[in-house]
């Protein structure tokens, strides 16, 4: 490990580093949360041997080798090894997170680490542009969609989910067509959607026993709708937008189940779809036991988050913000709650721009808040992680200039500083209520576990 020397014309970082430390930093201060995710993966589980770092020779320093590929899985070892060497560009609880690690490493440290050793960067060049951009026509690393992660971790042990086990029954039972068949469309997400209606699966005559899908119609009945389902998904007859709430998922359904002629009686017993996919012998699958619910007495709503809300923010200035937003009552406080709700939301939003560098460090400075909103909703509907009415939705708030966030003006400072703002609790509640889904994505996205195999 002491051989290898960062890359410091690394395309990740926007400015040269002058030097191996401030080149460490950059990436540190770049990836933040990714990196120190990293070095406990390898803590855990060592280095990925499925591919090694690619290096080359520093001429004029004998034994010494340059990292054209692999940076960030070098700093992690690095940082393990010396977290001084990086803990001045995280925060408060991403240093204890990599000091812990740092605390494991060291009973079991990595000294060596598998190279793949070129001659000259020229040589090394086209398979680094190879790696970073994408499939490439099917040249590069062509990832897995939904469900073919689902099915891999599926054939390794692990439990399929309800809705790939909707689409094996429909690869077994169905009727496609080849324009379906040939789909590479990922649809196993919007499956999952509406199955997790009780109100869809009713209609669809599907229950969720202990993960298993069963059936109440017959087999044939149940393969007609589905394969309707998986036909209208892969074509893109309908999209996630169009099954987004509850009332689209009935609508939908609704229309499904009229241009099915097919009414067969319900089953005696149902079957789990997985017994007719493999051509098992059906077995009672027991129904979940209903549990009596306590009613519980409606608590007026008193803050601008619900206290009941939880999610995980791995930024602990911003988590913080979170927290008191949960805990402190808006009513005797609005304007206190205004200004928090309106700062939570600016550095929820810069997060994302930040960590995906959607605009450079000048935008950030220059664009108001909301051109930021826009550009991080539609970053996250392009990725396919809200649908079309969300993001319609946030831009509407965005452009709003009566709204109690007032993202329309140009600067935070006019926002504070406005005499004409007088909030109201009421509208802060309605207000989050808006956003709420969208940030809720947007953290989801920004906290979801990177693949440590693309390490580089």
């Amino acid at each position: 490990m002491s051989s290898l020397l960062l890359d410091l014309r690394n395309a990740r970082l926007p400015d040269e580093p002058a030097n191996q430390l401030e080149a460490a930093r950059a990436l540190a201060r770049q990836q933040k949360g990714k990196l120190v995710r990293l070095a406990e993966h390898i803590v855990a589980n060592g280095t990925d041997p499925s591919t090694l770092v690619a290096v080359v020779p520093i001429r004029g320093r004998r034994n010494f080798y340059k990292v054209l590929e692999g940076n960030r899985r070098v700093v992690a070892l690095q940082a393990l090894e010396t977290p001084d060497l990086v803990t001045p560009e995280l925060t408060a609880a991403l240093r204890r997170r990599l000091l812990a690690a740092a605390a494991r490493f060291a009973d079991r440290p990595i000294a060596e680490i598998a190279c793949a050793v070129f001659q000259d960067e020229d040589d090394a060049h086209r398979w680094v542009m190879l790696r970073h951009l994408g499939e490439n026509g099917g040249i590069g690393l062509v990832g897995w969609d939904s469900a073919e992660q689902d099915r891999y971790a599926a054939r390794h042990g692990a439990a399929r989910r309800p809705a790939g086990q909707v689409l094996d029954f429909v690869t077994v039972h169905g009727d496609l067509s080849p324009a379906a068949l040939e789909s590479s469309r990922g649809i196993i997400t919007t499956i999952e959607r509406l199955l997790r209606t009780p109100a869809v699966r009713t209609k669809l005559g599907l229950e969720v026993r202990d993960g298993r899908v069963v059936a109440s119609f017959n087999s044939t009945r149940t393969a007609a709708i589905l394969t309707r389902i998986v036909e209208d998904l892969k074509l893109g007859r309908i999209t996630v937008g169009n099954v987004y709430t509850k009332a689209d998922q009935l609508q939908y359904v609704d229309g499904l189940l009229s241009q099915i002629d097919d009414e067969s009686p319900t089953l005696d017993r149902p079957v789990a779809l997985r017994d007719w996919t493999e051509g098992r012998e059906p077995v009672d699958v027991p129904a979940p036991r209903r549990r009596r619910r306590r009613k519980r007495r409606a608590v007026p709503r008193t803050t601008v988050i619900p206290a009941e809300t939880e999610w995980e923010i791995s930024n602990s200035r911003i988590a913080e913000i979170f927290r008191e937003l949960r805990t402190l009552e808006a009513a005797p406080f609005p304007n206190a709650c205004s200004v928090l709700f309106r700062t939570f939301i600016e550095l929820s939003v810069d997060a994302l721009l930040e960590e995906e560098r959607v605009l450079t460090d000048r935008e950030m400075r220059e664009e108001k808040l909301a051109r930021r909103l826009r550009l991080a909703a539609d970053f996250l509907h392009a990725r396919g992680e809200i649908a079309e009415s969300l993001k319609r939705a946030i831009h509407a708030v965005s452009s709003d200039p009566r709204s109690v966030l007032g993202v329309s003006l140009p600067t935070f400072n006019l926002y504070v500083h406005n005499p004409y703002v007088f909030p109201k609790s009421a509208d802060l509640f309605i207000a989050w209520d808006e956003v709420a889904p969208f940030l809720r994505k947007l953290w989801v996205h920004l906290d979801d576990d990177v693949n440590p195999a693309q390490a580089a």
